[in-house]
């Protein structure tokens, strides 16, 4: 019988490859839950480990994964995370658990590297059959998947907002031209609209608590110097 004995650089290699197939750096994933107290999601990685038999299995599902919302300074940017949402799977070096629980520096409290464990879910990333229709190449928008509400500005500076409607919770200041179509309406309060510079109106009516101002008769005056109350 002739033994064949691997060469040295056969077993080193060899060995490196076991290695690496301990290490996970990113992998594309979906959300199964999410948590929006803790802001941590439950993901499944897509990518399956191939056995010694050369058969496939699915990597073990992820829990308590960190989910990625953009933010800075006193602002972020928020929104639902569904179970089914794609993500990518990015993997920390060392253990995370002590960064996390404390939010400061903190040594690992557990030798592993590269692991499944210490995972982190970034938002937005898509396979093919999911990617985002009608894509604007022209402008920033923030819009729902589907189109039908969106925020859109352009390099023109044109800002466009479409959808069933807006509300406004605030005080209201109007420094340029306000122009309208499709008539105007509303209640007042002390908190109201501050418009500074000119009001036009042509067209339809134009009333204020129930007076039309174009049309509107003051009762008891002669003509004079005399000067007439207020609307009626």
């Amino acid at each position: 019988m002739n033994w064949h004995t691997p060469s040295l650089d056969t077993a080193i290699e060899s060995s490196i490859a076991t290695a690496l197939k301990k290490v996970h750096v990113a992998l594309p994933g979906r959300i199964v839950r999410f948590d929006p107290s803790t802001q941590t999601a439950s993901v499944q990685p897509l990518i399956e480990q191939v056995l010694q038999n050369d058969q496939a299995a699915p990597l073990p599902m992820l829990t308590d994964v960190p989910v990625q919302f953009p933010r800075g300074g006193a602002f972020v940017m928020t929104f639902p995370v569904a179970p089914g949402d794609e993500c990518l799977l990015i993997f920390a070096e060392r253990c995370i658990d002590g960064w996390f629980a404390s939010g400061q520096s903190s040594i690992p409290l557990d030798y592993r590297l590269h692991d499944l464990s210490d995972g982190f879910a970034l938002m937005g990333f898509s396979s093919l059959p999911h990617v985002i229709p009608n894509l604007a190449s022209d402008a920033v928008m923030l819009r729902t998947l589907d189109g039908s509400a969106y925020f859109k500005l352009d390099q023109a500076g044109h800002m466009t907002i479409s959808g069933t409607q807006l509300t406004i919770q605030c005080p209201v200041v109007v420094e340029q031209l306000l122009t309208y179509q499709a008539g105007l309406s509303g209640t007042g309060s002390a908190a109201g609209t501050t418009i500074s510079g000119n009001i036009s109106h042509s067209g339809g009516e134009l009333s204020s608590n129930g007076v039309t101002l174009h049309a509107h008769r003051h009762d008891g005056v002669k003509a004079g110097s005399d000067v007439s109350g207020g609307p009626q």
